[in-house]
């Protein structure tokens, strides 16, 4: 598997995974941490509109088919805020990504 080969190469490889349904799957605790990206529904049902050329029913039935999403901040270990715009996005990304650095530093250390 690629993630075994990843760590026996570097123990403290920062790896990430774009798991839609990861909360709804209780796959949760496979990782070390869980970084959760956030938007409001209604932009939520735009993109999913935009993205996959579905109805807003259906948009919002995929939606409504998922967990809540105050229920996966909950559990979630990082919320990024992706209402705003790209910039400020960007910024937390940028300040997520050193906070990341920092914790597996500790952990080599």
């Amino acid at each position: 598997m690629l993630l075994e080969k990843i760590g026996k190469k570097e123990k403290h490889a920062i790896i990430l995974s774009d798991i839609p349904l990861l909360f709804e799957g209780n796959m949760q605790h496979l990782f070390d941490l869980t970084i959760l990206v956030l938007i409001v529904p209604e932009k939520q049902i735009s993109r999913l509109m935009t993205r996959n050329g579905i109805s807003k029913e259906e948009a919002g039935k995929r939606l409504k088919s998922q967990m809540p999403i105050i229920e996966k901040i909950a559990l979630a270990d990082i919320v990024i805020d992706n209402d705003g715009g790209i910039p400020e996005t960007e910024k937390r990304v940028r300040q997520v990504w050193r906070e990341l650095l920092q914790k597996e530093k500790i952990k080599k250390s």
